[in-house]
């Protein structure tokens, strides 16, 4: 039971730290374990600023910074982040795969398309994935 509430309060501890972090102009994270929790932690008390810390756990997850250098990381990462934020991540992948590096500084609209359709958004960082770097490229089936 011990265990469970200190568990507990690392999570509060860490969630307060991220959105400390995220209220700061300019700051960047770099990703820890745990942080997918701190991150539910944040969303169930309705923070604001849970949608910045979730472009960054994207931006962690996409370019395997912070914790996400272990592919076991990124696994477990893959399977607790929400839906968007897994989307999010794979279009900025994606971005970087076709030879269009961004961060989610730069390119904020991309955290709201996986918001709003995170499903269309992960679709497209899979046609992206499988087109050349080339701007004239078409879907497989031929339309545009």
């Amino acid at each position: 039971m011990q265990a469970e509430l200190e568990a507990q309060q690392r999570i509060a501890d860490r969630a307060d730290e991220l959105a400390q972090q995220a209220g700061s102009p300019g700051t960047t994270m770099v990703s820890r374990a745990g942080d997918e929790a701190a991150r539910d932690h944040l969303a169930l008390r309705g923070d604001w600023r849970v949608e910045k810390v979730d472009a960054w756990l994207a931006q962690a997850l996409a370019d395997h910074s912070g914790h996400n250098t272990d592919p076991a990381a990124r696994t477990a990462a893959a399977a607790v982040l929400p839906a968007p934020v897994r989307a999010h991540a794979a279009l900025l992948s994606a971005l970087a795969h076709i030879g269009r590096p961004a961060d989610a500084r730069s390119l904020p609209f991309l955290g709201r398309l996986a918001e709003a359709d995170s499903a269309a958004t992960t679709a497209l960082a899979q046609w992206l994935n499988r087109t050349p770097g080339t701007t004239s490229a078409t879907p497989e089936d031929g339309t545009t």
